[in-house]
């Protein structure tokens, strides 16, 4: 049997029976290779957690966080005690001014340019700083607000300044200077007094008489005067040269009789070269009782020369009518906006409202004396109640010099025809033209139609249609004034009329004028060069 012995070195020899030896003694082989590792058994059960060490050292400080939001407002505490007062402060001067205050205000401690020491009334506020203003060093009296129970007189450079920024209406606001009696110029030489900011109210008195020969100027002001009889709320006497300018300021006569009055809003009662300028301001009549009036927004009257006044309004809106219908007297005088007497009247974008009057109250826009002029621009005439009658747009009363020039002329409330002016026979110049209904379809333009008698006359922008009843010559303005002007021209006079031409112009192209015959009416429209075409 050749069996698989193995050596004394235990090494192993082939047997023939499957490595079995006989005496079963399996011999050793060689070490083999190490297998690969098996998977990882199962994780055993954990132990008992051991006893904790010993606290570590404290890390360092983190970051600091986002600021929470704020807690609830804790309850107030309560108020301390008062603490003593403190020293007397500064007293802070302004230049060239006196104070006046109504409450606070001691005459006979206050002292010039410190708010701190006002006088108690303005006319002792004005002597202080008069006698220290010139000409070159003009004052201003700055009047706080509350009511003063004065006449005041205004003097020689020196200002009043109302501390209040109130526009003034009717009935008068609270809370501004209110000035209970009137104010004057008696006083005033050659100074031009302002007053600004102040309202004015007098009883049967005028609010304001001016009679210096200066110009007084009133800005955003208010003048309120009450009477039983004649009235005027503010009155220019007769020095010459005395002007006032009102600016943004309301004019308000309150009259109420049982006899026959006068109510004038601005009276002027004469001197050579007086004029009034109004400008964005408010005039109004009010009338009452059972008296017969005669109610006028500014009154001039004067004899001389044209022109000794003049009367320059510009966007200001004038009202007249009753307070207490239930009392109105059956008939009135007349009213109109401007009556004047050798004046002139320069009217520009105003406005008329008539409320309750009589239906029998004679209505005008212009009431002309001899030796006057009106040029009414851009108004609207308003009723707001009734309609009184008759309307004209010019009184002329007859004069042959009381002359009306009337342009783009609204009536509101007004129907049937056109108001022209009265008596309409007067060999005065009139001309209107845009003069309108506000009932008119589509609102429809009138042009007015004048009547010249002037020899020679020399047609003016306001000029549309004119009957010409002089001997001529006529003349026509410059054609490159007015291109595509149309001028209709009637010769109603007996005898031909020269139309000539100025600065060069032609008529139809030709150098020497033109005849207009007798009864013949020609249309001449202009180029805007230098030629007038018959059309």
């Amino acid at each position: 049997m050749n069996n698989n012995m193995c050596d004394h070195k235990y090494n192993c020899h082939n047997c023939a029976d499957n490595d079995f030896c006989g005496i079963q003694i399996c011999c050793r082989g060689k070490k083999g290779r190490i297998g690969p590792i098996g998977p990882t058994g199962a994780t055993g059960t954990a132990g008992a957690t051991g006893h904790t060490g010993a606290t570590g050292n404290t890390g360092a400080t983190g970051n600091k966080g986002a600021t929470g939001n704020t807690g609830a407002t804790g309850n107030t505490g309560s108020t301390g005690a008062t603490g003593s007062t403190g020293g007397t402060g500064p007293n802070f001067l302004v230049n060239n001014t006196v104070f006046v205050d109504p409450t606070f205000g001691n005459d006979a401690t206050a002292q010039v340019e410190s708010p701190a020491f006002p006088f108690k009334t303005i006319n002792n506020a004005i002597l202080a700083a008069n006698a220290l203003a010139t000409s070159t060093s003009t004052w201003q009296v700055s009047i706080r607000p509350g009511n003063y129970n004065e006449n005041v007189h205004l003097r020689d450079f020196v200002n009043l300044v109302g501390v209040s920024s109130t526009s003034y209406t009717l009935p008068p606001p609270g809370n501004e200077v209110q000035i209970n009696g009137s104010i004057d110029d008696s006083f005033v030489v050659n100074g031009f007094p302002n007053l600004n900011n102040i309202s004015i109210q007098s009883t049967n008195v005028p609010s304001a008489t001016f009679n210096a020969g200066t110009v007084i100027t009133m800005t955003n002001c208010m003048l309120y005067a009450t009477f039983t009889n004649v009235a005027s709320c503010i009155t220019l006497s007769t020095s010459n040269g005395t002007d006032v300018v009102l600016d943004v300021t309301t004019v308000t006569v309150f009259a109420t009789s049982s006899t026959d009055y006068t109510a004038n809003a601005i009276y002027l009662a004469g001197g050579v070269g007086t004029d009034v300028i109004l400008d964005e301001s408010n005039i109004a009549v009010i009338l009452g009782g059972t008296g017969t009036p005669t109610a006028t927004c500014v009154s001039a009257n004067s004899a001389g020369n044209l022109s000794t006044f003049t009367i320059d309004s510009n966007t200001t809106s004038y009202s007249v009518g009753y307070e207490f219908p239930d009392i109105m007297p059956s008939s009135v005088t007349s009213f109109q906006v401007f009556t004047v007497n050798d004046a002139s009247v320069l009217s520009q974008n105003d406005n008329l409202e008539i409320v309750v009057v009589p239906t029998n109250m004679p209505t005008y826009i212009a009431n002309l004396g001899p030796n006057s002029e009106a040029n009414i621009l851009n108004m609207v005439v308003n009723f707001i109640s009734t309609v009184p009658s008759p309307v004209y747009t010019l009184n002329n009363n007859g004069n042959s010099n009381a002359n009306g020039y009337f342009s783009n002329i609204r009536y509101i409330g007004l129907t049937g025809t056109v108001p022209t002016q009265n008596p309409s026979n007067s060999t005065n110049t009139f001309r209107q033209i845009n003069v309108l209904l506000d009932n008119q379809l589509g609102g429809q333009d009138l042009v007015g139609v004048s009547t010249i008698t002037a020899s020679p006359y020399t047609i003016l922008e306001i000029d549309a249609v004119i009957f010409y009843n002089g001997t001529g010559p006529v003349t026509l303005p410059l054609a490159a004034s007015y291109k595509g002007r149309v001028i209709t021209l009637k010769n109603i006079s007996f005898a031909t009329v020269t139309v000539d031409t100025q600065g060069g112009n032609s008529i139809d192209g030709a150098g020497s004028p033109g005849f207009l015959p007798s009864s013949i009416s020609s249309r001449f429209i202009s180029d805007g060069i230098n030629t007038w075409w018959i059309c």
